[in-house]
């Protein structure tokens, strides 16, 4: 089993502690290098003068916000403290002990901590190799009356790459009823991709499948904790069942309402970071790495070393990127598409390693 790691990876301070007083470049979490929606920030702080009053007893406001963005009823929305959240609800809502699930690797080590979570059994189906595409035959053949999940995180984190509508609907057409693609896109705001499945429409027609959202990627409210899904109304319902009231604090409710109606402060983090790809694939073809074309805020790059070597070296030259620790990509590190100062000083930094490494 692949067993990557979910631990969140070193803080600003601890990653101080090991390399000294040196400035180092965040580049390991995915976080957006633009920042947050000032309408978001004024926002919450508005909202924060009024915290001795309690929040909304229910999301209702925020839900038809969501509904409206992605043209579904509210009844197929349901939010939690942050896409983690909103993914172990349905874990929590719709699967048993001795139950079992899907995943892709390489992927999201969270899904690992749901099977220990929940006494299940997972079940990997390797991504094939190179495309990182899904490898669907597998995935039908190691479905039994006990599935209840195939995991399908599109872009994949941390390979970057996609999984087409086409790819997407063989799959459907082939499931079994009683189970349920679990559509981790917490990325979706960067793809650019034209066949890029559009799978809240396909859950308005009918399609079992729930949608994984995130505030922390485009919207630059990763410290907010807040995610949302889309889902059949029914399996909704049954989200919404297990929240206590007043589950979304008053300073994440108008910050994510703020957030959302921002449009123009999403549009300029795509911008950013179509740029930083762009960047970021000539600098590392001119110093012959390979890469992997990304659809998502970050870009899988395989090394001479191990991951560990690698980001290791890299921390001690004040970049700091995320070692998967996924075995399916032994020598592979994920880099955050950062600002142009951050993407400079990992190419360099990089460059330099390479150079030692060929010293050696």
């Amino acid at each position: 089993m692949s067993q990557p790691d979910y631990s969140g990876g070193l803080s600003l301070a601890e990653a101080q502690a090991l390399v000294g007083d040196r400035e180092i470049h965040r580049m390991s979490s995915n976080e957006n290098p633009v920042g947050t929606s000032q309408a978001a920030v004024d926002a919450m702080v508005a909202a924060a003068q009024g915290i001795s009053i309690y929040p909304p007893r229910t999301d209702a406001h925020l839900r038809s916000q969501i509904a409206d963005l992605h043209n579904v009823d509210a009844a197929h929305v349901y939010t939690g403290l942050a896409g983690c959240e909103v993914i172990e609800l349905a874990y929590r809502a719709l699967t048993a002990a001795g139950d079992n699930f899907i995943v892709c690797p390489p992927t999201f080590g969270l899904y690992y901590l749901m099977a220990k979570r929940y006494d299940l059994t997972l079940k990997e189906v390797p991504l094939l190799p190179d495309t990182f595409a899904l490898d669907i035959d597998g995935i039908l053949a190691a479905i039994d009356d006990k599935t209840r999940f195939v995991i399908v995180i599109n872009p994949n984190n941390p390979s970057g790459t996609y999984t087409t509508d086409t790819e997407y609907k063989a799959l459907l057409d082939r499931l079994p009823e009683h189970v349920i693609v679990m559509a981790d896109e917490v990325y979706f705001q960067f793809v650019s991709a034209p066949d890029y499945p559009a799978t809240t429409d396909l859950i308005r027609n009918g399609a079992n499948i729930i949608r994984i959202q995130s505030f922390a990627k485009a919207y630059g409210m990763a410290g907010l904790r807040l995610g949302y899904g889309i889902a059949p109304p029914q399996i909704a319902e049954q989200m919404r069942g297990l929240m206590r009231p007043f589950h979304v604090n008053s300073i994440a409710l108008q910050g994510a309402s703020a957030a959302l109606g921002d449009t123009a402060f999403v549009a300029k983090t795509v911008a950013s970071n179509e740029m930083g790809k762009d960047y970021l694939y000539g600098a590392l073809d001119a110093i012959d790495v390979r890469y992997w074309k990304t659809e998502a805020n970050f870009i899988m790059v395989e090394c001479p070393v191990s991951s560990a070597e690698m980001t290791d070296r890299l921390l001690h030259k004040g970049v700091m990127v995320r070692d998967p620790k996924d075995a399916v990509i032994p020598n592979c590190i994920r880099v955050t598409v950062g600002t142009q100062v951050q993407n400079e000083a990992f190419v360099a930094a990089l460059t330099v390693i390479l150079g030692e490494l060929k010293g050696n």
